[in-house]
């Protein structure tokens, strides 16, 4: 039974990983795309060439509601396009408080510590 619970946490963990925290820790590793893949990209670039504004819209609206980093990154190049910062502010601020109160230590001699990862938005 507790082999099962430890497969869900992980499972879970895993669901919840993003395209940022995949690129955080794999690197240049997954944008290492073979032919296969530039030839999907040069097809959907075709695809989308040949749709109207009205298809490209309400295909975007689709994925913002399907992928909330879309529409985080949407919402977001709104705000900013509009001068609309306030809440932008008021969130980073709330995620370098939150970032910035986690422990930090580090042993030189022994080479081990436990440092700060302050995430996708900032870097040290």
């Amino acid at each position: 039974m507790k082999n099962d619970s430890s497969l869900k946490s992980i499972q879970a963990m895993l669901n919840r990983l993003t395209h940022a925290d995949l690129r955080e820790w794999a690197g240049s590793k997954i944008y290492n795309r073979g032919k296969g893949y530039v030839k999907e990209v040069s097809q959907i670039k075709s695809l989308l060439a040949s749709k109207t504004r009205d298809e490209l819209q309400a295909l975007v609206v689709e994925l913002a509601v399907d992928f909330p980093e879309v529409f985080r990154r949407l919402r977001d190049t709104m705000r900013l396009e509009t001068g609309q910062v306030d809440q932008l502010v008021r969130s980073l601020r709330k995620e370098i408080r939150h970032l910035a109160s986690e422990e930090a230590w580090y042993n030189p001699w022994k080479g081990e510590g436990s440092l700060a990862r302050y995430g996708k938005n900032f870097t040290i």
